[in-house]
């Protein structure tokens, strides 16, 4: 997947670096989620860093020694302040990331049922006012981007100018963006099943693989993900290869000591950044995602943390059974 500049004096100081928002999730756990009604109370769980930057970021760049950096908006209070400590703390740039005046930080509401299941509330509107420069300024300089961005045409500005300059370019639409999935120029896409049957205008009904293949005809992505939210298969497709690969959750049972709730937060963002980061170390999709993006979100799910390579690798050997081998069909 790497690629070469040919003829540009462009430094390519980080390997990976990721555009999107970024927020606190606050997670209440209830008794059962409903649409009307009431929910018991039951706990609530440490307020830890989200969004697609901070999960995927901080999980890869320590483990696999790598130059990342965000490009994003923070307000100037004291979670933006605390963000930009924790970020820089796991090695994570934030050169990139803007404080507005008199902005609030994002806080992200999330409540969750015993079985993992959730609901987010976003407690505050997306911040905006990112200057497009200083986004620009951080994916020419990377060699792969990870975008999720609101403003589709400000996504398709900075998808076409990371391809230009060589930097290979992963989109995570929005939901305003799946209807125009087409149009969405890159690299490679990542969605979850209920997107891809949102973005390919089919009923939730519809199987994942059904839904997958239609989503692999309508976009030109060399790579297309969809990941299967801990109960479905993730499925994935390489074009160059034209096959559809298919991985199995992992079984969170097998993994001892589980917590007594799982979080699911995040764990999509942090299987995104370890297949990308894996991808320009020169490993197969269905590799880079098996051997670590699956693991990785596990990992996150049940909320364990490497201090070192060598921990994860102790890690691995110790719940190996936890985890199934990749299959293969014909696309």
């Amino acid at each position: 997947m790497s690629r070469l500049l040919a003829n540009r004096n462009i430094r390519k100081d980080f390997d990976l670096c990721a555009v999107s928002d970024i927020s606190y999730d606050d997670v209440t756990v209830v008794d059962r989620l409903v649409t009307d009604g009431r929910s018991n109370f039951l706990r609530k769980l440490p307020s830890r860093l989200g969004g697609l930057s901070a999960n995927g970021l901080c999980a890869v760049t320590e483990l696999f020694s790598l130059r990342s950096a965000i490009g994003t908006v923070i307000g100037d209070d004291d979670d933006g302040d605390a963000a930009c400590r924790e970020l820089e703390s796991h090695g994570v740039s934030t050169a990139y990331v803007e404080s507005l005046a008199g902005r609030q930080t994002c806080r992200n509401t999330v409540i969750m049922d015993e079985s993992s299941r959730l609901c987010v509330r976003n407690g505050n509107a997306r911040l905006s006012g990112c200057t497009i420069s200083s986004l620009k300024s951080v994916i020419a300089r990377s060699r792969c981007a990870i975008l999720r961005v609101n403003s589709t045409s400000s996504l398709a500005e900075l998808s076409a100018f990371g391809r230009r300059l060589e930097c290979v370019v992963a989109i995570v639409p929005t939901d305003r963006q799946l209807n125009d999935v087409a149009e969405l120029a890159c690299d490679l896409l990542a969605c979850n099943v209920d997107e891809s049957r949102h973005a390919t205008s089919l009923c939730g009904n519809v199987s994942a693989g059904t839904a997958f293949r239609k989503l692999i005809n309508l976009t030109d992505a060399r790579y297309v993900v969809q990941t299967g939210g801990g109960t479905e298969p993730t499925l994935l497709f390489d074009r160059d290869e034209g096959r559809i690969r298919n991985v199995m959750p992992a079984n969170t049972a097998l993994i001892r000591p589980p917590r007594s709730c799982l979080n699911p937060c995040g764990t999509g963002d942090v299987a995104l950044a370890a297949t990308c980061s894996r991808l320009l170390a020169g490993e197969t999709l269905a590799d880079a995602f098996a051997n670590w993006g699956r693991l990785l979100a596990t990992a996150h799910l049940v909320d364990v943390k490497f201090a070192t390579a060598d921990h994860y690798i102790d890690w691995l050997a110790e719940h190996s059974d936890a985890f199934s081998r990749p299959s293969a069909n014909a696309a």
